[in-house]
């Protein structure tokens, strides 16, 4: 069952009230939906009386300091277990002023997905706008359901499962929207030389991060499908249908790496299209933000030092923009005194080991979602010149703990502290 959530403006734009008993729960009979929508001076009266949570956090220990090249690096700053974004709760919470955000959450593409939208709450409207909202994210979220049936590679029956069990046989037809997808991937793999390929998936299998069934593969395994591990082998033929190639049997496709954030952009798309003046799609930490706030404001994001969740490396300001997060402490466990994560070189078919966490803030979430793999792979030297040359921005804990900024993050101060805002090239 979805779950939508009326969250009352703040300076953030959004307060979650963790306690079941500050909510009053509101069946609607038309739409057999949980719609959990809180009256506006009573939240406030609520959050008084010690029902809300206020989440504070230190900022990380530790200088940014400005590069003889233009790029920032920290001193002084040791991160400790990779972190995810998320969107702080302010420091006190205000009435609102006749705007809400309204939230669904919902498990899609074998995540949760939430997300939140902007809508006007004056007037005779208000219940409407409350329905429309809800209807809405429910077809938000069988957008991306509809989107996991071509696109996964868990599922037998998918256009991508169909081209992988044909691989090395025959090019398999598939829709416009994977073969663009496919596209845009190998753009990746070639210009990361590799860093990021899509045929990693052949290593399925190899690895196991659950608690208790911990495995790294053996040498010998790697060695042998290593080989299968070549993005010029994939093929893309033009057409009317467009098809796709595998040129050697055993080869597997995988878009784990760019399924969230491309879902994630066109479900916002669309909901801005619908006229909502602001909101977030978040798939599990890949999130698109569009327009502002309801205290009309531009969103906030905090990103987490990635060895103490405690401690803030730095915030993003801004808004119609992707941001996401990859870091080697997602999935990982200990052996033999080595950290063993989830983020694989699938040159080496080895955990990448010249990143502790990336993040790459995008105008798109693909690009977003991509390129943060792929520059957890290369190390901060590499990728940075290449982000930059592409109009992204990042910001990457080395191997080191040394945080490094792309250029183009312009330092601001707000009424909520110092932050950074992405500037785009013209």
């Amino acid at each position: 069952m979805l779950e939508i959530k009326s969250l009352f403006a703040s300076k953030s734009g959004q307060v979650s009230l963790p306690f079941n008993s500050c909510w009053r729960g509101i069946r609607d009979g038309q739409w057999g939906v949980r719609v959990r929508v809180v009256l506006s001076w009573a939240v406030w009266l609520l959050s008084s009386l010690g029902c809300s949570s206020t989440n504070t956090t230190r900022e990380m220990e530790g200088v940014i300091r400005q590069g003889s090249d233009g790029r920032q690096v920290s001193e002084g700053a040791q991160p400790k277990l990779a972190g995810s974004l998320r969107a702080e709760p302010p420091p006190t919470l205000t009435p609102p002023e006749g705007q809400e955000l309204i939230c669904g959450q919902k498990v899609e593409m074998g995540t949760p997905f939430k997300i939140c939208l902007n809508v006007p709450l004056l007037g005779a409207e208000q219940a409407e706008r409350v329905q429309r909202a809800t209807r809405d994210l429910e077809a938000a979220f069988a957008k991306i359901a509809q989107m996991n049936l071509w696109m996964s590679d868990w599922l037998p029956s998918s256009e991508l499962s169909q081209v992988n069990a044909r691989a090395g046989q025959e090019a398999v037809a598939v829709r416009p929207e994977l073969w663009q997808l496919l596209k845009q991937t190998l753009e990746v793999a070639r210009v990361s030389q590799g860093a990021f390929d899509p045929s990693f998936n052949v290593f399925f299998g190899l690895y196991n991060f659950k608690p208790g069934q911990e495995r790294e593969p053996s040498s010998a395994e790697i060695a042998q499908r290593r080989p299968l591990i070549r993005w010029q082998d994939i093929e893309l033929r033009p057409g009317s249908p467009q098809r796709v190639y595998l040129k050697r049997e055993g080869m597997k496709l995988g878009l784990g790496a760019v399924g969230q954030g491309y879902a994630a952009q066109i479900v916002a798309d669309e909901l801005r299209l619908l006229g909502y003046p602001g909101g977030y799609v978040d798939g599990s930490g890949d999130t698109i933000f569009w327009g502002q706030t309801p205290k009309k404001t531009l969103w906030t994001t905090a990103i987490r030092d990635p060895r103490d969740h405690s401690k803030i490396i730095l915030r993003i300001y801004g808004t119609d923009l992707a941001i996401t997060t990859a870091g080697d402490d997602e999935k990982f466990f200990w052996r033999n005194g080595q950290r063993v994560h989830h983020i694989i070189d699938p040159r080496t078919g080895r955990p990448a080991t010249k990143s502790r966490q990336v993040t790459v803030i995008a105008r798109r979430g693909f690009d977003a979602d991509a390129w943060d793999t792929a520059a957890f792979v290369m190390g901060a030297e590499k990728a940075i010149p290449i982000l930059e040359k592409r109009g992204l921005h990042a910001v990457i804990v080395d191997d080191q703990g040394r945080v490094w900024l792309t250029k183009g993050l312009q330092r601001v101060e707000t009424e909520w502290g110092t932050h950074h805002l992405p500037r785009w090239p013209r």
